[in-house]
């Protein structure tokens, strides 16, 4: 989170404590406490962990009150908990060490739920906090106020927090069709097993557990690649998981704003969810809802948003009866997803009759793990998916290789992905001026010291004639050029000075490193739409560039194939080498800055032949 406009760390722990007694008879008793450190920047000591605070819980632990540990954040100086008053429904805990040891009861209205299951905060553009319910439903509240008041007390309880807006999730999700599913080929439970064993099987009859239905919550940070501030939340509930871009909400408007999902998709089809529904009713067998926890992953400039996501579910066998239970096992899958989000100016923004209610949500990596009860860690900037069970943290990274390989490797092609998408850049020589990596200097060109560089942003424009479109966002690219300090060129505006060399040789360019764009990349009103660059080429000398295009995860993927069946929404490809290509000619794109048009061309690769010399030198 930030403070002060600086980015840092708190790690919140919540633990038992056994406390022994003075007395003979040795009484112990057991009390929790929330332990808090500042993580990474301590200024006074060595140790890169400091404690911040600790905080017990026994103002809540009196038996009126109920709260689920996994619920914990911390974020401006406040800690945050979800559960339930017992007498009147769910409730939000906050307390803030630093002004008193006790937690303040915050009573969420307009709520049916019986409890809190999920919460999550944001604080890097607007203090927001998510809860989420047992019944699937969201509400999205402002927290301000709590950060501005020292009296968290149970009389200023019900101002501490400002509601926005409310999100169905649960509803959102469960009604999606069979193209929204996110493994529409797949069956997860098995509903008849012929048993070839003698033994006699056990059949399992156990008591209806509720479990919630909405399971996670997690923010996109803001400092994920190509992200401009958009306050996107991913949840998981029981039936799918959705994205939601959360807005502030019509101040003026009496009744808070009802968020539509930006992307969502399902777990089970149609088929497999009635076939569960038919054998639970006839052999009264409660299965385990599918259960799903996520955060964000940031695979890189050239990748839309995704999310990590642990899903879990039971699989049960039955005998030839079709009511004995032979076996109950629950299995967990990582799973790498990604979000569809459209490109600037493509005909699923502009055009009404095409545009989707919402985006897809794709799989483009998964594997079984042999796991117990494991839970997945926000980890943005780890480049890797951490996962904790109990006992250990594991961390995975993504890979295109077999499950069954039993050969573990760094991926090349999700490695990529996390890199910059440049021209080489610049160093310095021996003397310390600037040094172009041998470029041939036949060609006497004014681009000769630049860095070529596409720049990926994800942001919602107001493009669209109403708000629901306006709340859609959009990928667009653009290609920049950068000009290393303390050279003489001049097609760049920047400010410079020149100064006389102390050796009375050439006059010295005194000036600092500039960055401007030179024109668009995105592809969206091209008929070949769905194109991400990937690689910048230029000519020896630097007279013209090629940007080379992949197509995007979810390129030409909805609707039907070309053998005539039907596609899923959720279906990705990982992109091949490059399929088109432009050629962009510099002195023209500076000329006309950041209105330049150029032309696409099929290809796979291009390469500039070298200039050469001509007889009169």
């Amino acid at each position: 989170h930030r403070v002060q406009g600086r980015s840092r760390v708190r790690v919140a722990a919540l633990a038992e404590l056994l406390v022994v007694g003075n007395s003979r008879n040795g009484a112990m008793n057991k009390i929790r406490v929330v332990v808090v450190w500042k993580w990474g920047y301590n200024p006074g000591g060595v140790s890169l962990a400091s404690l911040q605070s600790v905080l017990t819980t026994k103002t809540i632990d009196d038996g009126s009150n109920e709260y689920n540990p996994a619920t914990l954040q911390v974020a401006d100086g406040l800690l945050f908990l979800g559960g339930r008053d017992v007498s009147s429904g769910p409730v939000v805990f906050i307390a803030k060490p630093a002004v008193r040891d006790s937690w303040t009861s915050v009573p969420i209205t307009n709520s049916t739920a019986e409890t809190v299951s999920a919460l999550a905060i944001t604080n890097d553009a607007n203090p927001y906090v998510a809860v989420g319910f047992n019944d699937g439903r969201i509400s999205v509240w402002s927290y301000d106020l709590a950060v501005r008041t020292n009296r968290i007390s149970a009389e200023q309880a019900t101002s501490l927090l400002r509601l926005l807006n409310h999100i169905r999730g649960e509803l959102d999700v469960s009604d999606l069709s069979d193209s929204d599913c996110l493994w529409p080929h797949e069956r997860f439970f098995s509903t008849v097993s012929v048993s070839s064993s003698p033994l006699r099987s056990q059949n399992y009859v156990s008591a209806p557990v509720e479990e919630p239905q909405c399971t996670s919550l997690s923010w996109i940070k803001p400092s994920s690649s190509g992200i401009s501030t958009l306050p996107l939340l991913a949840a998981s509930f029981s039936s799918g998981i959705a994205v939601y871009h959360v807005t502030s909400g019509d101040q003026n408007s009496s009744a808070p704003d009802v968020i539509p999902p930006l992307a969502q998709a399902k777990f089970l089809t149609y088929q497999e969810k009635s076939e569960i529904d038919e054998v639970t009713a006839t052999t009264f067998i409660n299965f385990r809802k599918p259960k799903a926890t996520l955060t964000w992953y940031d695979l890189g400039p050239r990748s839309p948003p995704c999310v990590a996501m642990i899903f879990e579910h039971e699989q049960v066998s039955f005998g030839s009866d079709s009511i004995t239970v032979l076996d109950r096992n629950p299995v967990h899958r990582l799973c790498l997803c990604a979000i569809d989000i459209p490109w600037y100016g493509s005909v699923d923004i502009s055009g009404p009759e095409t545009n989707q209610d919402h985006r897809a949500i794709g799989v483009l990596c998964q594997n079984d793990v042999n796991l117990a009860a494991p839970t997945i860690l926000d980890s943005p900037t780890t480049g890797s998916i951490v996962c904790y069970t109990g006992e250990n943290f594991l961390t995975c990274k993504p890979t295109l290789a077999s499950s069954t390989s039993s050969r573990v490797k760094a991926d090349g092609f999700f490695s990529s992905l996390s890199c910059p998408v440049s021209t080489s850049s610049l160093g310095l020589d021996s003397t310390g001026a600037v040094y172009f990596g041998g470029v041939n200097s036949v060609v006497n060109s004014n681009f000769r010291d630049t860095v070529l560089s596409v720049y990926p942003l994800i942001s919602c424009n107001g493009q669209g004639e109403n708000s629901e479109t306006m709340r859609i966002p959009s990928q667009r690219y653009w290609l920049l050029m950068s000009n290393s300090g303390d050279s003489k060129m001049g097609v760049l505006p920047h400010d410079q000075r020149k100064e006389d060399s102390p050796e009375g040789g050439d006059e010295v360019i005194k000036t600092g490193a500039v960055t401007d764009i030179l024109c668009e990349l995105t592809c969206g009103e091209n008929p070949v739409s769905g194109l991400v660059p990937g690689r910048v080429v230029t000519e020896q000398g630097g007279l013209r560039v090629a940007v080379l295009y992949s197509t995007g995860f979810f390129g030409g993927n909805i609707g039907f194939g070309g053998d005539g069946s039907e596609r899923s929404r959720t279906h990705t490809r990982i992109p091949p080498a490059p399929v088109a290509y432009a050629i962009i000619d510099l002195d023209e794109a500076v000329k006309y800055r950041g209105s330049t048009p150029f032309t696409l061309r099929h290809g796979r690769d291009v390469a500039f032949l070298p200039p050469a010399r001509t007889d009169d030198g």
